[in-house]
């Protein structure tokens, strides 16, 4: 294997733009590159750093190969953290919506992606948990107000890479591995200070009129001058519809669309309305209550890990006359069902 010494520090950047071309002939499997095998080795002694930094090499070189995606991108997360996030999922969403066609190996290519952009985020995700639940000195940097920038942009760029993998890779399951990392990155995100804050700003405690935390300090003041029929923003109202429930960056940017078509419509700019509401459209279509309401359900998915022993053989046992009994009274009346549930209880 090559020497760390051979190899330059690590760009990173080689996959956010597209990549045009044919992808690489290869006759057999006797033609492959033996960097490619390099990269496995590396991965599976989790050198994740080598391993990218190997995968950057081959595709200098003119080595483009789907398998290397994922360890090439994995090694900004273990270099940047936090901040390496927004670079990835830049990266996914060009490479699959743009470059895939320059990639190879042709034979199982979409199978061969999918298995490395999935083995990539449930990397990242295994990364988050480990450091959480370590609290150890990574955990504490991704906790450093710098760090509240990159996790916004991360998340406004996550319904599109739901859109790619989901659009690129039918049938598999990297959107899966996905939905987890995204989930990490909203919850994270109400934690990390505001730049110039040494606390966390906890947003239970704003006024349930004020901006979210997304957004500048400077905010509400712009929010007072006229707005321009050129650049239509959504009325604040729309950012405070649910008080109390913060807002995700992909509904953030679906209510923003919504009032743009309002504007639109009002200026009987028609093709522009088209546009807005044919995406709108297919945004409803393949709508994810997880992407966009992830706090909605952030206490459902801790109570079920939480108590995935015991609940999983109630599960497995719908056919009891027990279990079927209380579910046809949940789904008639949910305040009889659960004072029946107390009083069983007692």
């Amino acid at each position: 294997m090559a020497d760390a010494a051979e190899l330059p520090p690590l760009d990173g950047g080689l996959l956010e733009k597209p990549i045009q071309g044919s992808p690489p002939r290869q006759d057999d499997t006797e033609d492959e590159d033996p960097r490619l095998d390099t990269v496995d080795a590396y991965v599976t002694k989790a050198e994740y750093d080598m391993a990218a930094r190997t995968a950057e090499a081959l595709l200098r070189d003119g080595i483009r190969d789907v398998r290397i995606i994922g360890p090439y991108l994995m090694g900004s997360f273990v270099n940047q953290g936090l901040k390496g996030m927004p670079r990835i999922f830049r990266s996914v969403i060009t490479t699959l919506k743009e470059s895939l066609g320059a990639f190879g190996p042709e034979e199982k290519k979409t199978l061969l992606a999918n298995t490395s952009v999935r083995w990539l985020f449930k990397g990242v995700n295994r990364q988050m948990l480990h450091h959480e639940k370590l609290k150890d000195a990574e955990w504490k940097r991704w906790r450093e107000p710098s760090n509240r920038a990159p996790v916004e942009e991360a998340l406004s760029l996550g319904a599109s890479a739901l859109a790619a993998c989901t659009e690129a890779l039918p049938g598999g399951d990297c959107e899966q591995a996905l939905r987890p990392v995204l989930a990490w990155l909203q919850e994270q995100l109400s934690a990390l200070p505001v730049t110039g804050t040494s606390v966390p700003v906890k947003k239970e405690e704003a006024p349930a009129a004020a901006a979210p935390e997304s957004e500048e300090p400077l905010e509400d003041e712009e929010a007072e001058e006229p707005e321009t029929d050129s650049e239509p923003r959504p009325s604040p109202r729309a950012h405070a519809s649910s008080p109390g429930l913060p807002i995700s960056p992909a509904m953030e940017l679906l209510l923003r669309k919504l009032h743009a078509f309002d504007v639109l419509v009002e200026q009987e700019d028609f093709l522009k309305a088209g546009i807005v509401a044919a995406d709108v459209l297919g945004v409803i279509e393949r709508f994810d209550p997880r992407v966009y309401l992830p706090m909605l359900f952030t206490r459902f998915f801790a109570g079920l890990s939480t108590h995935a022993e015991t609940l999983e053989p109630l599960l497995h046992n719908t056919e009891s006359l027990a279990f079927r009994s209380l579910d046809q009274l949940y789904r008639v009346d949910l305040d009889s069902f659960l004072e029946q549930h107390t009083r069983e209880e007692e």
